[in-house]
């Protein structure tokens, strides 16, 4: 939360800085509404029982102001920093980002990169950097649902003894995300990805997913593509990344 509110976007300080203030703020109009009952001399388990469901009550209202007011601030382009190009559609203002990533969908095909956004997001540290990096067809683009798009987390490990345990943390994120779904990583041949290691991930009831562990040196890529990448294409992901 710290990062979100010294280093984030605007959107991002906005979020950290009111889930910030969202816990003290509700343990003070809970201990209110306690202290009221005290005063009034309710009975104990009156009490009790009312604070308890106050509880309940306040953070659900509190969180809907919170979502609301993000909601209707985005819409009107609060979050928009003064140099981003936006763009509307459906009455809301979008941000047209235009960030460097590392690997573009022109990377890969003949595509119209100006229908395009594109995303970066992500912090530094002394042991890790962490970004993530989308491209992702503008709202308003013609037929915007069949445009490929493609998203990954990227992941520079800098101290080598953290490496498996990144690895292991980022599959047992993703297999347990959707535990119903009974989702996991299956090992695949790495070599046409020019990698150690490479695991896929399938649905034991629809199969094989298209999202790929890619296990370079020193170096994670969580990816996801909207096509089945073909084996020229996993070479130019290796070129990247690697």
């Amino acid at each position: 939360m710290a990062d979100f509110i010294l280093f984030g976007d605007k959107l991002q300080r906005w979020i950290g800085i009111a889930f910030v203030l969202y816990i003290p703020l509700l343990f003070v109009l809970v201990n209110s509404v306690k202290v009221f009952l005290k005063n009034i001399k309710a009975p104990k388990n009156v009490n009790k029982t009312i604070t308890v469901l106050s509880s309940f009550a306040l953070s659900f209202l509190m969180m809907g102001l919170i979502t609301f007011a993000t909601i209707k601030l985005s819409s009107s382009g609060f979050f928009t920093e003064k140099n981003e190009q936006t763009y509307e559609h459906n009455g809301i203002t979008w941000i047209l980002h235009r960030d460097e990533i590392l690997l573009s969908v022109e990377d890969l095909m003949d595509v119209d990169s100006e229908v395009y956004i594109k995303e970066r997001r992500g912090s530094e540290s002394v042991f890790l950097g962490q970004y993530v990096m989308r491209q992702l067809p503008r709202r308003d683009a013609e037929d915007c649902v069949n445009i490929p798009g493609l998203e990954y987390t990227f992941v520079d490990v800098k101290i080598s003894a953290l490496y498996d345990m990144c690895k292991k943390r980022m599959i047992y994120e993703q297999e347990s995300l959707y535990p119903a779904e009974e989702r996991e990583y299956i090992a695949q041949d790495s070599k046409p990805w020019g990698a150690k290691e490479v695991y896929r991930l399938k649905d034991n009831q629809l199969g094989y997913t298209n999202m790929y562990l890619l296990c370079y040196d020193g170096i994670l890529v969580e990816i996801e593509f909207d096509w089945e990448p073909t084996v020229e294409q996993m070479r130019i992901v290796c070129e990247k990344f690697n």
